[in-house]
């Protein structure tokens, strides 16, 4: 299942709302009072969700720092000067997934991927977190190409589901 963003353009947008529930968006006319009246919204607790507490605790323990033109992502360089971008957000497979997104290395083939790859399923184990992503390749010269790609994420124990590109890690629970 997959959720797309939807925007829209008006000419009058300040007498207009978005009420975004889910993948569903609807615009109210503010004129016209158009509350909807078969919408139940329910707010959760004040209290983050485990998702995006396990989120804020594996930016945190990076130093990550966010993307200014992008809020959504995020970025950190490592001891050896290779910059990581990701984006982490709560899953859409399962109640307690993480989806990482936009992930890549600059410069590419250092390591660096990798080594992050491992603390993020290091703290998802951890934390009994499910991770899923879509394996897309990056549209830039000397990038790894799709086949590769998979199996870089396969080494890491992400496996193919839907038949498409996405991927999903189970956590793995430690012997004792």
């Amino acid at each position: 299942m997959k959720f797309r963003n939807w925007f829209f353009e008006s000419e009058e947008p300040e007498k207009q709302k978005t009420l975004k529930l889910g993948p569903a968006t609807r615009i109210v006319d503010m004129e016209k009072n158009d509350e909807p009246d078969h919408i139940k919204i329910r707010l959760g607790s004040s209290k983050k969700s485990g998702v995006n507490t396990f989120i804020d605790e594996f930016n945190n323990s990076m130093g990550a720092q966010e993307n200014h033109f992008d809020p959504r992502e995020k970025f950190y360089e490592d001891e050896n000067g290779t910059i990581i971008k990701y984006s982490l957000a709560p899953g859409y497979l399962a109640p307690n997934s993480v989806s990482l997104s936009n992930f890549h290395a600059i410069p590419a083939k250092t390591g660096a991927g990798g080594k992050f790859l491992k603390t993020l399923i290091d703290l998802a184990d951890n934390k009994n977190v499910i991770l899923e992503l879509e394996a897309v390749p990056l549209r830039v010269d000397n990038r790894i190409g799709l086949p590769k790609l998979r199996n870089f994420y396969r080494k890491f124990g992400f496996k193919d589901i839907a038949g498409d590109s996405t991927m999903i890690r189970n956590p793995r629970k430690e012997e004792r």
